[in-house]
């Protein structure tokens, strides 16, 4: 298992932060499309389409997603028991 720390939004040129993407916060917490996807309790294609912009995802994948980003290996953990 590798070690996760929070997920800091990267700032942009005005130094404000960059929006917040589902590609970006799963890249920097390391996970594949189908962990994420599962982690959110959303299809792999669903996920899929919401990566790449073609789909807006509910209020609590977002939500979640915002968590990852935060909080990082405590929020991924306490979601992978969650499925157990």
């Amino acid at each position: 298992m590798t070690a996760l720390t929070a997920v800091k939004p990267e700032q942009n040129d005005d130094n404000q932060p960059a929006p917040l993407t589902p590609a970006a916060v799963r890249e920097r917490a390391k996970l594949s499309k189908p962990e994420m996807a599962r982690l959110l309790g959303m299809s792999v294609f669903g996920y899929g389409q919401w990566e790449a912009g073609t789909r807006r995802a509910g209020g609590p994948a977002y939500r979640l997603l915002h968590l990852i980003a935060r909080d990082g290996k405590p929020v991924i953990e306490a979601l992978r028991e969650a499925q157990d």
